[in-house]
């Protein structure tokens, strides 16, 4: 039983450690602009941005996947604490079949 258990428990942590690999390169996207993109909010208002922003200043939350809201929630809850005169919008790019522009503020 404890052979099975460390096979068990080897094979765990190797699917575990695999998981974490990174297929895409990190790269530095300074200076690069923000593609367009057009959405509608939960209210209906349309939106293109980044042309609806341009001299305003905003926070885009991009949940490019479906576990990325808890993080998305946790910048928005420290983004509204500490009182920052911006505009935030949450911009869902994970694939699924609902996915409104979503503004906070």
């Amino acid at each position: 039983m404890s052979l099975r258990r460390n096979i068990l428990m080897l094979m765990s942590i190797a699917l575990g450690l695999a998981g974490c690999a990174s297929s895409v390169q990190n790269r530095n996207p300074v200076g690069e602009q923000f593609p367009a993109v057009s959405g509608e909010s939960l209210a209906g208002k349309a939106y293109e941005l980044p042309a609806d922003l341009e001299g305003k200043p905003a926070v885009l939350l991009v949940g490019y996947v479906m576990k990325a809201q808890f993080d998305l929630d946790r910048w928005l809850l420290g983004i509204t604490q500490a009182g920052l005169p911006v505009q935030v919008y949450e911009v869902p790019a994970a694939k699924r079949v609902f996915s409104p522009l979503r503004r906070h503020r």
